[in-house]
């Protein structure tokens, strides 16, 4: 029970507005609103992009850890590297997160990889159909303001309110 109430709290509420019942101003609110929400998930794709790039990149580098000696590039500084032989080993040094990091066959490295790079791909995965769907409604209150600014400015011109002073 305390279980269920607990989840209910983590869930955002959800209201369906209709659009159509909106003023000018609060639809463009809206729209700037969404717009903040679109630019926040299109930062956290890139985001996830980037570890999903420095995963696989570590993935790679286990594997051909695996296959025996190897040369690379070590990095001394963030624009000096060495270069560097590896033996073949049956143990990597994996970063589990948070600041641990285990020691682990290189199998249990590579499954362990992989693991994060499906977790990655799961979240990216939610956070492009989250974007999608704010891109739908960005469109739905775009539309719905320019129809309402259209009425209003032929309101306008038809009581003449839109016209300069008269020179007669």
């Amino acid at each position: 029970m305390a279980d269920s109430a607990a989840a209910q709290q983590q869930q955002p509420v959800r209201q369906q507005v209709n659009l159509d019942t909106l003023s000018i101003d609060q639809l463009q609110r809206l729209r700037k609103q969404v717009d903040e929400e679109m630019n926040m998930l299109k930062s956290n794709v890139q985001t996830l992009g980037s570890a999903l790039e420095r995963f696989n990149v570590s993935l790679g580098t286990v594997q051909r850890l695996k296959e025996g000696e190897s040369e690379l590039m070590i990095p001394v500084s963030s624009s000096m590297y060495m270069r560097g032989k590896t033996n073949a080993n049956d143990k990597v040094t994996i970063d589990l997160g948070t600041g641990i990091s285990a020691k682990v066959s290189n199998e249990e490295g590579q499954a362990i990889l992989k693991r994060k790079i499906d977790y990655v791909l799961k979240n990216r995965k939610a956070f492009q159909e989250d974007l999608k769907k704010k891109m739908m409604i960005a469109d739905n209150i775009t539309s719905v303001l320019q129809k309402r600014i259209q009425e209003q400015t032929a309101m306008l011109e038809a009581t003449g309110l839109s016209k300069g002073p008269s020179t007669s």
